[in-house]
């Protein structure tokens, strides 16, 4: 029996049977159908000579024939690429993530790039160590050496080919794949206000800005978008990546949902007949406007050129995360501290406070005293965080809100009636945010964890030797050093 380590894998034990030309057997020397081999134990092809005529010597034939049928497998070098897959561990997943940004390349690529330095070193370590028991096995280390030496030149393809996750779209981009953990029944009671409240904050239309009336055209789209979204309100939503260049353990995700509408000739006209062409063609260029494939200046038929199919789209955020990884398995994700959104909030909230002072010197009722006792807590609780926003989110929750609206309902005139539904937009708006908060975290920590899987090309025979080399350091760990050699 030859030398060689202890307690390997499977695959360990296939690969040194390929290094020194000979042939696996299982330990004890059993070939049961019923029974699955634990160990195993390598033999040269002088020993399986051996074992064979005494085999036949003892009248054992099919004990003969299952080793002839180990002795007849040759092993041979070769230069066959081959493409594989791997699921990583979370922080490993994501560790690769970050360098794929920071070089703009693929994850194919990536593992290129670690791997090589890494594996030649590892491969030249090996060498060393097991020398005795690798005297004849000379031509197959260099032969390991040349494969791993062109790595990166033996399959340009992969650059232009999808091999990153098996998706041919999200090749070379800086986005990932979305799941969601969820039924979609759950985020549809907030998540198309939200889209909608945000479209008309990026339009100036909301009652903060006041920089542009809303046309009545708007609400003919409204009515469309807000169909659309309830059927399905994360059809169009895209989970966007991008780097800390200041810390190689932390990415931000930005979700993004992309609210379109395409509009045929016809379509067009009808429009301008209802809401008069000006007013249509005003409201459709506040968005991305596109004909053909190419962006225009829609003018409609103001212009030279006559009316023809379009499409026109907008962008709409959500609230952004950022991802720190911990170790090759945990990851910890947490908000923007300077987000925009934290402006956008106290914007919304100022907004409500003046417009429930507004009602309160309509309706004859002092706020001051009704709110006292939340005032106080507020204040409190701003006291005992730094993070700005959570403070306002229980203020907001307080069932004080919900008797408000009773008393001011019984006390209102008619012309209070809208104030009091503002008030109330207003104050789910802000609370919608936290509920949209927490669902992007969710559908980032289901999208990171589902997809942590790479595929890449590799020759095979370099493969029989990667397991060796990641059990002696794993993906994580390859990839901190090859960052700290940049």
């Amino acid at each position: 029996m030859m030398d060689i380590p202890g307690d390997l894998s499977k695959h360990e034990v296939e690969f040194w049977s390929w290094l020194t030309e000979s042939h696996i057997l299982p330990e004890p020397l059993e070939f049961k159908p019923s029974k699955k081999n634990t160990s195993y134990r390598l033999v040269s092809t002088e020993e399986i000579r051996q074992l064979i005529a005494d085999a036949f010597e003892k009248g054992n034939s099919q004990l003969a024939d299952n080793l002839l049928e180990i002795a007849s497998r040759q092993q041979l070098m070769s230069d066959e690429i081959i493409r594989k897959s791997s699921r990583l561990k979370t922080g490993e997943y994501l560790k690769l993530l970050y360098i794929k940004l920071l070089e703009d390349t693929s994850f194919s690529d990536v593992i290129v790039k670690i791997l090589t330095p890494y594996t030649k070193k590892y491969l030249e370590e090996f060498r060393i160590k097991w020398k005795e028991q690798l005297t004849q096995s000379t031509e197959r280390i260099e032969h390991l050496f040349s494969l791993i030496e062109s790595w990166d030149k033996m399959s340009p393809e992969s650059r232009s080919r999808a091999v990153d996750m098996g998706l041919q779209v999200y090749e070379g981009k800086r986005e990932i794949p979305l799941d969601y953990p969820y039924t979609l029944d759950v985020i549809k009671e907030f998540i198309p206000d939200y889209y909608l409240s945000e479209l008309e904050r990026k339009l100036l239309f909301d009652e903060g800005t006041v920089y542009r009336i809303k046309s009545r055209v708007y609400d003919e789209f409204v009515k469309r978008w807000r169909k659309d979204l309830d059927e399905y309100p994360i059809g169009n939503l895209s989970l966007n990546v991008s780097l800390d260049e200041q810390d190689n353990n932390r990415l931000f995700f930005e979700p993004t949902l992309r609210l379109s509408t395409l509009l045929t000739y016809e379509e067009q006209l009808q429009l301008f007949e209802k809401y008069g062409e000006r007013d249509v063609v005003g409201f459709i260029n506040l968005f991305n406007v596109y004909s053909g494939g190419e962006k225009i200046n829609y003018m409609g038929s103001l212009g030279d050129e006559e009316v023809r199919d379009i499409f026109f789209w907008i962008d709409i955020n959500l609230p952004g995360c950022s991802v720190t990884i911990e170790d090759a398995i945990n990851f910890v994700i947490d908000n923007q501290k300077d987000s925009v959104f934290i402006d956008n909030l106290y914007r919304d909230y100022q907004v409500l406070t003046g417009m429930v002072k507004s009602l309160s010197k309509s309706v004859e009722l002092d706020t001051s005293k009704f709110f006292e006792r939340d005032n106080k807590q507020l204040e409190r609780n701003r006291e005992k965080t730094r993070n700005k926003l959570v403070p306002l989110h229980h203020y907001l929750r307080s069932d004080t809100w919900n008797e408000f609206f009773k008393v001011v309902t019984r006390l209102a005139k008619p012309d209070d009636f809208i104030t009091i539904k503002k008030i109330n937009v207003y104050r789910n708006r802000i609370l919608h945010y936290f509920k949209v908060e927490s669902f992007v975290y969710d559908l980032v920590q289901t999208s990171v964890t589902r997809r942590s899987v790479v595929s890449f090309y590799v020759s095979k025979d370099v493969w029989r030797f990667l397991p060796l080399v990641l059990k002696e350091q794993d993906w994580y760990d390859i990839a901190e050093s090859y960052l700290s050699n940049q």
